[in-house]
């Protein structure tokens, strides 16, 4: 499970000459992808919350720390739910950096998932479609 639900960034503004500490709680990416909590939602309730920290000296103002901060949200949030399928018979249209609707693995699980890798093959049993898949909440 996904720990945390902020990600506090620290860097040193050499201008300045002062601390650079910033806050994100939110990121770019559809947080729930149709579910109704998100991972960080979820491990809250099971576990205090506890941001993730990032401290970088090469860091040189608030606007970069903000975007170092949302992203590392976003890639966080990202591994919260993942797993791996393969379709029999294959389907060219499924493909990496698509979404695909599951279905069939209970109401908490199935729904739109962003997919991460695919391999296509054929072989002596057919054609095949393996691939990795990720969600940010359920």
């Amino acid at each position: 499970m996904t720990e945390g639900s902020k990600v506090e960034v620290r860097g040193w503004d050499v201008k300045k000459k002062q601390a650079i500490v910033t806050n994100s709680s939110s990121g770019n990416v559809d947080p729930k992808m149709g579910g109704e909590e998100t991972g960080f939602d979820l491990s809250e309730k099971a576990f205090s919350a506890s941001p993730i920290a990032i401290v970088d000296d090469r860091i040189i103002d608030t606007s970069e720390s903000n975007q170092i901060g949302k992203a590392t949200y976003d890639t966080m949030l990202g591994e919260f739910l993942t797993g791996e399928g393969e379709l029999e018979g294959g389907n060219p249209d499924i493909k990496a950096g698509r979404t695909l609707k599951i279905t069939g693995l209970g109401e908490r699980f199935s729904g739109i998932y962003y997919l991460v890798s695919t391999v296509h093959s054929i072989n002596q049993n057919g054609y095949h479609t393996k691939f990795r898949a990720r969600r940010t909440g359920v």
